[in-house]
């Protein structure tokens, strides 16, 4: 299954469950609002999973970042017009030849 195919299930089965309604919303400033709501969901799990690092959970920590992992495709695939895996393919290329630490001190 390719990430394109998991992203397009990811949004399956969230639309299943009553969510992901961007393709449905007409007024443009409804699908910012919706937009900004769905990255602070992604957001939501990224914070679960910094909590289960301080409770030392890493059974915990995984399962949140698959929640994370699971909320970016499905946001990724409701966008008209993006190809995942090309664009992750892209970056990761652009990641690699990178200098160490991007030039930072952290």
């Amino acid at each position: 299954m390719s990430v394109n195919e998991i992203g397009k299930e990811c949004l399956e089965i969230a639309r299943k469950n009553g969510f992901s309604p961007l393709r449905q919303i007409e007024d443009p400033e409804d699908k910012k609002w919706y937009l900004a709501t769905a990255i602070t969901g992604i957001h939501s799990e990224a914070s679960e999973m910094y909590e289960a690092l301080r409770e030392n959970s890493i059974d915990r920590m995984a399962k949140e970042g698959i929640d994370v992992l699971i909320r970016t495709l499905e946001f990724l695939s409701n966008l008209k017009g993006v190809d995942i895996e090309k664009e992750l393919r892209t970056k990761m290329e652009i990641n690699k030849n990178r200098p160490f630490l991007h030039g930072k001190i952290l």
